[in-house]
């Protein structure tokens, strides 16, 4: 079986029907946090000075789009202090993320031996919605 990247980033906002339930859920709001998963490639910019950029993967995961287990529903004690500490470790992740200006990211782990860190990253703001000019005509012909 192989990973469809596409598809995959398209079922994150897609209408979803459950089978069992034959409901639809709507989809969420776009994610704001992201942990990204990656490498750091040097390079020359441009001006040829040494840069560097964090390589990642196509979809990182939205983690303000994860859900707090609901304890009280968990009638085992391990796996209730199990989801406890997913739920702790959870809100520290997004207590970070809530810290970093809009895109603006941070590299929150890495492993300077196998070149591989986790990124956390806030997206940027909206860019300004642009005016619209209806009566200008178009800058070509057909003929």
């Amino acid at each position: 079986m192989s990973l469809n990247l596409a598809d995959f980033a398209r079922s994150a906002t897609a209408p979803v029907t459950t089978a069992a339930q034959g409901t639809e859920r709507k989809p969420r709001e776009e994610a704001k946090f992201w942990l990204n998963f990656g490498y750091i490639k040097n390079f020359k910019n441009e001006q040829g000075e040494d840069d560097q950029t964090f390589v990642t993967l196509a979809r990182g995961i939205p983690v303000d789009q994860v859900e707090a287990f609901d304890l009280g529903k968990i009638r085992n004690t391990n796996m209730a202090t199990l989801r406890r500490d997913q739920n702790k470790f959870l809100a520290a992740i997004m207590t970070e993320a809530e810290a970093l200006e809009p895109g603006q990211s941070k590299i929150i782990s890495f492993d300077n031996e196998r070149n591989l860190g986790v990124e956390l990253r806030r997206v940027g703001n909206a860019a300004e919605p642009i005016a619209e000019e209806d009566d200008a005509p178009l800058p070509f012909s057909f003929g």
